[in-house]
C-alpha cells in the first residue's frame, strides 16, 4: 500500500488484531462493523452525499453477505435457515433504505443485528457457554422467505 505512513500502520494494526481474535470475537467485529456502516450511511443519506452513502451501503451488503456465507445449513437446520432469512430481509431493507434515501429504515436493521451481536460477545467472553438457538431472538419470516434460497423481489418502485 503506497501513500500516507499513518493509513498504512492502521492497516497493519488491523491486520493484527483480526488475526489474534477468536472466530466468536471475528463475528462481533463484522457486526459492529455494519453497525458502523449503517449509521455512516444514515449520516450520508441526511447530507445527500449519495457517493459516500454507496459506499457505506456496499459495505454493509458485504458484511452481511460474509455472515450469510458462514451459516452451516446443514449441521444448521431450521435455525440456519431462520438466520439465512433475516440475513436476506436484513439484505433487502438496507437495499431499500438505500434507494428511498430513508435512514430510518437503517435503525430497523440496526435494531435486528444488535440482539445477534450481543449473543455473539456473550460468546466471545465465555467461550464455555453454548447458547441454545430457540434462547435467541427469533425471526418469522416473511411468506417469500420460508424456503433457504427463495428470496421475494423488493417493492421499490411502487
Amino acid at each position: 500500500m503506497i501513500g500516507n505512513p499513518y493509513a498504512q500502520a492502521t492497516e497493519q494494526y488491523r491486520m493484527v488484531e483480526v488475526g489474534t481474535v477468536n472466530k466468536h470475537e471475528l463475528i462481533v467485529m463484522l457486526f459492529d462493523g455494519a453497525v458502523r456502516f449503517l449509521h455512516e450511511a444514515q449520516e450520508a443519506m441526511r447530507n445527500r452525499d449519495i457517493v459516500t452513502k454507496a459506499m457505506k451501503i456496499d459495505r454493509v451488503l458485504a458484511i452481511i453477505g460474509e455472515l450469510r456465507g458462514c451459516l452451516n445449513q446443514k449441521e444448521g437446520g431450521d435455525f440456519a435457515a431462520r438466520m439465512d432469512a433475516m440475513y436476506a430481509y436484513m439484505s433487502g431493507r438496507v437495499l431499500e433504505a438505500s434507494f428511498q434515501l430513508d435512514p430510518a429504515v437503517c435503525d430497523e436493521v440496526i435494531s435486528l443485528i444488535k440482539p445477534i451481536r450481543d449473543a455473539w460477545a456473550e460468546l466471545a467472553r465465555r467461550p464455555d457457554l453454548e447458547i441454545a438457538p430457540e434462547s435467541l431472538p427469533t425471526f418469522t419470516p416473511l411468506p417469500a422467505y420460508e424456503q433457504p434460497g427463495q428470496r421475494a423481489p423488493l417493492e421499490i418502485f411502487g
